[in-house]
């Protein structure tokens, strides 16, 4: 496929990524496709310009538009909370990603300083996504001690609801709930500070240490968190991104 040039001739991102992402090998092909594919997501997540062609989404972000601070953003915050894949293959299509603005450069649909600038921090976000990943295996690991697993409930679905019904009482009763996400303001010797766009004060959440060894200032972690006498604690978490590195005015 060929993508059309805009009317003032500009080349939007889809069309100066796909000659490189299109040629990948079978072993590679539907990683590249999903690279595609969730940069016009991306795209249309944060308002940017997308269109369709031949009856394909495309993101028509003129290339030259993008900037750093988006390339580390789709990698470390778009692939980490929207993509369902485990978390090498998210870094296979980071690397993807940067290779393909190294490719746009070299046929000169890019400068070339401009995209070795992008593509360093889309691989620096890789460089992140073993971490995210831990962090969530870590903070959800808590909340599924003690739970039943998918085996009682194929041997006996009856003795799997009695044990679910008891593993839920075991849980704490929250007295109140704030869901979305929530960004690190300041990690504590055992827990770390939480703010929320819709709360004024600040959160204090302990955490067990493998997670406060993961958890740095900045992330943003979506989960639902619970409060009662003894305090906050976590219900339920999805995912977690990273900040972007500190990049030149």
């Amino acid at each position: 496929m060929r993508y059309a040039h805009s009317m003032d001739g500009t080349v939007g991102i889809s069309e100066a990524l796909h000659p490189y992402l299109a040629q990948r090998r079978a072993a590679s092909r539907t990683l590249a496709e999903r690279v595609e594919e969730e940069l016009v997501s991306f795209c249309a997540h944060r308002g940017l310009p997308v269109d369709e062609e031949a009856g394909r989404r495309i993101a028509v972000l003129p290339a030259t538009h993008l900037d750093p601070g988006l390339a580390w953003s789709f990698v470390a915050d778009h692939l980490i909370t929207h993509v369902p894949c485990p978390v090498d293959e998210l870094c296979k299509m980071g690397r993807l990603f940067a290779r393909a603005l190294l490719d746009a450069a070299a046929r000169g649909l890019l400068d070339e300083v401009h995209a070795r600038t992008c593509a360093d921090a889309a691989i620096l976000a890789v460089r992140e996504l073993p971490r995210l990943d831990a962090l969530i295996r870590a903070l959800r690991r808590p909340l599924r001690e003690g739970r039943p697993g998918r085996d009682l409930w194929e041997q006996d679905p009856e003795a799997y609801a009695i044990a679910m019904e008891r593993w839920e009482a075991s849980l704490p009763l929250a007295r109140e709930e704030l869901e979305g996400g929530f960004v690190v303001d300041r990690i504590d010797p055992r827990a770390v500070i939480l703010v929320h766009p819709r709360r004024e004060e600040p959160i204090e959440l302990p955490l067990p240490g493998d997670a406060l060894r993961l958890v740095r200032e900045g992330d943003r972690i979506d989960a639902l968190l619970g409060a009662n006498r003894d305090g906050w604690f976590v219900m339920d978490v999805w995912s977690a991104a990273a900040p972007g590195p500190a990049l030149p005015p």
